[in-house]
């Protein structure tokens, strides 16, 4: 949906648009912006794989006089050009209070993020730990996904359930996680008996609010900040 709209918005807008997808491999993605300024674009945008280690590949584009703009994922210590993204301090703290009004003072629960690669990631635990931090809910089990692989959800659960036989709460860094956690409720026959919550609000997570065994997720508007990144590049 962010290629869909972000390509779309700059053809309308007059700029021709190279699309390449790292799948999550940082050394795919530096060959694959190393490629972009051989090529000299004007721009690239960058949705980082990992936050920590594109520096200096932003640097050799910059050096070329190519604007760097980082899309959703903040690129540390590269000095680009522009940062747009959601507020997922924001998202967090919603996560966390859509929990803690449902279970109660002295509950149990999971977090289950994605990768600490991922700088979203540490702004969404400080969102969360900043409700959570409140209260006297303890957090049994936490887990970081690596390269957001759903099926840590599953595996997180089953792990917070061989050490409690009480679970109140799960918080998932995205709905697909909450979607593999909820099947482990399910096979535990306690799916539904859950606090669990999720963001990017997906279809499938809409369903499930529906279905009663999901609790809530965060809509978060793709097409408005993938328009926005597409007129500020042409900009």
């Amino acid at each position: 949906r962010d290629r869909d709209v972000f390509v779309s918005t700059a053809n309308e807008l007059g700029a021709d648009v190279n699309v390449q997808t790292a799948s999550g491999s940082l050394e795919e993605q530096i060959g694959q912006i190393e490629y972009f300024i051989d090529k000299g674009m004007d721009v690239i945008v960058i949705i980082a794989a990992d936050s920590d280690s594109l520096a200096q590949t932003v640097q050799a584009a910059k050096d070329k006089g190519i604007k760097v703009i980082a899309y959703d994922r903040l690129i540390k210590d590269a000095n680009v050009d522009l940062y747009i993204s959601i507020d997922s301090e924001v998202v967090g703290r919603l996560m966390a209070e859509a929990v803690t009004n449902r279970i109660p003072n002295d509950g149990k629960i999971s977090v289950i993020l994605g990768p600490q690669t991922d700088y979203n990631v540490k702004l969404l635990e400080k969102g969360i730990e900043s409700v959570l931090n409140k209260t006297n809910i303890e957090v049994i089990y936490k887990d970081y996904a690596e390269g957001w692989l759903a099926e840590e959800g599953f595996t997180a659960v089953n792990e917070t359930l061989s050490m409690t036989k009480r679970i109140d709460g799960i918080i998932c860094g995205n709905d697909d996680l909450a979607n593999q956690s909820i099947r482990a409720l399910s096979e535990h026959r306690q799916a539904g008996k859950v606090t669990v919550v999720g963001q990017d609000a997906d279809l499938i997570a809409c369903q499930r609010i529906v279905e009663g065994v999901q609790t809530m997720t965060v809509y978060k508007p793709i097409e408005k900040l993938a328009a926005l990144a597409a007129e500020d590049a042409v900009k």
